[in-house]
C-alpha cells in the first residue's frame, strides 16, 4: 500500500481524457487530501460530502469520475497532479461503472464505492433546485408567496427522496406531500373536471397513507363534478364548495384550504405544461387577474417547488430585462 497523502477530486469526463493525454493537470475543484486510505475515506460520510462541495447538479453520472492520487505532500485545490500519482478512477454509480471509460491504453475502473455519497449529493441538489423554483416563481410573478406551513422540511426531504429513489408515495405525511407526489393512473377527464377529481383522489390517498387505485369519479363529490356541464376552474370550484362532507373532512384531516389551493395548483401546472413549460408575461398578467391572491400565494409556491430551477430559469429570463438576451 502506498504511503503518503491520498487525494481525491471530482473530474469531468473530458478533463479525465485531457489529463490522460497530457499527463498532468491542475485541480480546480474541492479536494480531499488525507493520510487515510481511499476505503477509509469512502466510509466517512462527512468527508465524502466534501468531494461534491460547490459542484453543480450532475445530470448524468457517466460524465464524471472521482480520481485518486497518492503523493508525499498534501495537495490543495490549486495543486498540480501528474499521471504517475494516479492510483484509481472511481465511477459515481453502478450505471457509470457498467458503461465504463474507454481510453487507450485501456484503464481499470474501480468499483463505485462513493455511490452513496453521490446519491446524497443528488438528493440535496434536487431539494435545493425545488426551493430555488419557489424563489424563481416569486420573482416571475412579483408577489409574496410561501409554502403551506404543514409542508415542512421533513415532508420536502421525503418527497425528494421518493422521487429520486422511485419509491411509492406513502406514510405519515401532510396532504401537500401527497399532492406534489401524485401521478394520475386512472382515466379521469382531460379537462378541468379531471383535475378536481384528482384532488378527491389525492385526499383519499392521504387518508389511507398510500397510493390507492380507486375511481373517485364515482364518489358523491366526484359524481357532482362529472355531472356538471361546466369545465372552468371557478365554476367547478363553486360545485366543489357545495360538497359539504368533503369540505369538512378535508379541513379536519388535511388542511383548511386544501380544497381551494390544490385545484388551483393543478390548473396552474397544466397551464404551464401546455405552454411548453414557459411562463410568459401575458400568462403572469392573466393569472394574477383571474385568481384569488390568497390562494395564489400558496398554489404558486407549490408550483415553484414542483418545477424547480431547471423548469423555471427560462421563464425568469424571459420576464427579465437581462442585457445579454436577444431583443425582439
Amino acid at each position: 500500500m502506498d504511503k503518503g497523502y491520498t487525494t481525491l477530486c471530482l473530474f469531468r469526463k473530458d478533463d479525465v481524457i485531457d489529463f490522460f493525454k497530457n499527463g498532468k493537470a491542475f485541480l480546480h475543484c474541492p479536494v480531499l487530501s488525507e493520510t487515510m486510505t481511499v476505503e477509509e475515506i469512502a466510509e466517512d460520510a462527512k468527508n465524502c460530502d466534501k468531494l461534491f462541495d460547490k459542484a453543480n447538479p450532475i445530470d448524468y453520472s457517466i460524465y464524471y469520475f472521482i480520481l485518486q492520487f497518492v503523493s508525499d505532500k498534501k495537495k490543495d485545490k490549486s495543486a498540480m497532479v501528474e499521471i504517475e500519482e494516479l492510483r484509481g478512477i472511481f465511477p459515481l454509480d453502478n450505471e457509470s461503472y457498467r458503461i465504463g471509460l474507454h481510453l487507450s491504453p485501456e484503464i481499470r475502473l474501480e468499483k463505485p464505492i462513493f455511490q452513496q455519497a453521490f446519491y446524497n449529493f443528488q438528493k440535496s441538489k434536487l431539494l435545493e433546485s425545488s426551493r430555488s423554483g419557489v424563489e424563481n416563481i416569486a420573482r416571475i410573478f412579483d408577489i409574496e408567496i410561501k409554502l403551506p406551513k404543514k409542508f415542512n422540511k421533513k415532508d420536502q426531504e421525503a418527497l425528494v427522496d421518493a422521487f429520486y429513489s422511485g419509491t411509492p408515495i406513502n406514510g405519515e405525511h401532510s396532504i401537500w406531500y401527497y399532492l406534489l407526489g401524485y401521478s394520475r393512473r386512472l382515466p379521469y377527464p382531460k379537462d378541468n373536471r379531471g383535475l378536481f377529481i384528482d384532488i378527491l383522489h389525492i385526499f383519499y390517498n392521504f387518508t389511507t397513507k398510500a397510493e390507492i387505485n380507486k375511481d373517485l369519479s364515482q364518489s358523491n363529490a366526484g359524481q357532482a363534478i362529472m355531472g356538471s356541464n361546466y369545465t372552468s376552474y371557478k365554476e367547478l370550484l363553486g360545485i366543489l364548495s357545495n360538497q359539504i362532507n368533503f369540505i369538512k373532512q378535508s379541513q379536519k384531516k388535511a388542511d383548511k384550504y386544501y380544497w381551494r389551493i390544490a385545484p388551483l395548483y393543478l390548473c396552474l401546472r397544466l397551464y404551464v405544461e401546455r405552454n411548453n413549460g414557459l411562463i410568459t408575461k401575458e400568462m403572469v398578467e392573466s393569472i394574477k387577474k383571474n385568481y384569488e391572491k390568497e390562494d395564489l400565494k400558496y398554489a404558486l409556491a407549490l408550483l415553484g417547488f414542483t418545477l424547480g430551477q431547471d423548469n423555471t430559469y427560462k421563464s425568469v429570463y424571459i420576464n427579465s430585462n437581462l442585457p445579454f438576451l436577444q431583443k425582439d
